[in-house]
């Protein structure tokens, strides 16, 4: 009996002793006190995967919340360092009260070099590296999904190339059936949205718990399109020649395995009416292909060739044109540049900007919506009943 009273008080002390190991670390990292806090790392390694507040994130998870990229990179270091036998779960692997790792909040943030400390890590095995890059929260959210949700593209893309081609399907896929393009949709990350249509034509026909397509998310945000907007005579010519709108450029990812294959007859429909290179006649390495349609024969009669050495068949005059429009739109751009900066508008004219970027982005998405969809061919799965996790398509 005296020597279970014994055992009761030595367990009281030694958690008496780790809340305030505990008090201390969260003290120290609130204050920014990082090198006390690495020091303690050091010192208590069981300390690494306590939970420190309320909503149960480590020190970890603090640093990263904090956007400490370097002391991120020092107690991963340390991790590293330590055996495996002493620790019954990685500090990678340790979730706060939503479910999420400390990866997954380096996706959402956007910080690369932490997702990149993370995925690197030594302490992990293969096996982990694929536990922790698949790890879902309580709401059914991967790293990849959060970095989607949140419109942090390169790390997003980055975390795509670590998922490898052999990422399952379902990993681009929330538990309501939402995918990572319908939330860069509906987040209006269009630039986002563009790189997974291109890359990953088969999340076009899925649809979420409530029936929607992507399609549907977009068209139902009425207020993103050049018709919603309103404006006077001088916003509308700032609006129309003043205000430059950059292209999508694309970050090239890696492409999803397990993709749903997109119908033949849609395929070719899309593929260019382009001439292979190599069915060219050798001796004539600068040929250009024409389209030989009846019109096109009828309209190639009528020209000079005279005409088109000196620019008059049309073509020399339109590019005048357009040399002489660009000039103007420069032109007036700069001009309107100095006065907007003169008069204080600079504020008005980067929300106009940034205004009509959606307009042009929008209009932009749902043409490539429209034209790499097809009316015959959708995904149901993770719809009405997406059913548990683990049951999602591979």
């Amino acid at each position: 009996m005296a020597s279970e009273e014994i055992v009761e008080q030595y367990i009281e002390i030694v958690d008496q002793d780790q809340e305030t190991v505990k008090l201390e670390l969260l003290n120290n990292a609130m204050k920014g006190n990082w090198e006390e806090v690495v020091r303690r790392y050091k010192e208590y390694p069981w300390a690494r995967n306590a939970n420190l507040t309320r909503s149960g994130e480590t020190a970890l998870h603090i640093a990263v919340i904090e956007k400490k990229e370097g002391k991120v990179k020092r107690l991963v270091e340390l991790v590293d360092a330590a055996e495996t036998e002493a620790e019954e779960i990685s500090p990678l692997m340790v979730t706060n009260d939503r479910g999420n790792t400390p990866l997954h909040l380096a996706a959402s943030l956007g910080i690369t070099a932490m997702c990149e400390y993370m995925c690197m890590s030594k302490h992990l095995s293969s096996g982990e590296h694929k536990q922790l890059l698949g790890r879902r929260n309580t709401a059914g959210e991967t790293p990849l999904f959060l970095a989607a949700l949140r419109g942090q593209r390169h790390a997003f893309h980055y975390l795509h190339k670590m998922y490898g081609p052999e990422m399952p399907y379902k990993y681009a896929r929330r538990a309501d059936g939402e995918t990572i393009l319908h939330v860069a949709i509906s987040g209006e990350y269009f630039d986002l949205a563009y790189d997974i249509i291109c890359k990953h034509r088969h999340l076009i026909y899925c649809v979420n718990e409530n029936g929607y397509t992507p399609l549907l998310v977009l068209a139902s945000k009425p207020t993103l399109f050049r018709t919603s907007l309103h404006l006077d005579p001088f916003n509308r010519f700032i609006y129309n020649y003043c205000l430059h709108v950059k292209k999508f450029t694309s970050i090239e990812p890696v492409t999803m395995a397990h993709s749903i294959p997109t119908p033949r007859k849609h395929t070719e429909a899309n593929k260019p009416d382009v001439e292979d290179p190599k069915e060219r006649d050798p001796d004539t390495p600068n040929q250009v292909s024409i389209i030989t349609s009846g019109k096109h024969m009828e309209a190639n009669k009528n020209i000079n060739p005279k005409d088109l050495e000196d620019g008059r068949g049309g073509k020399g005059s339109r590019n005048e044109k357009v040399m002489i429009i660009k000039f103007i739109s420069i032109s007036t751009m700069w001009f309107v540049g100095v006065l907007v900066r003169l008069l204080g508008f600079k504020i008005f004219f980067k929300k106009l900007q940034a205004r009509k970027e959606k307009n042009i982005w929008s209009l932009e998405i749902m043409k490539l919506l429209l034209q790499r969809s097809s009316s015959q061919k959708y995904d149901s799965s993770g719809g009405y009943n997406p059913g548990p996790i683990s049951s999602m398509p591979d």
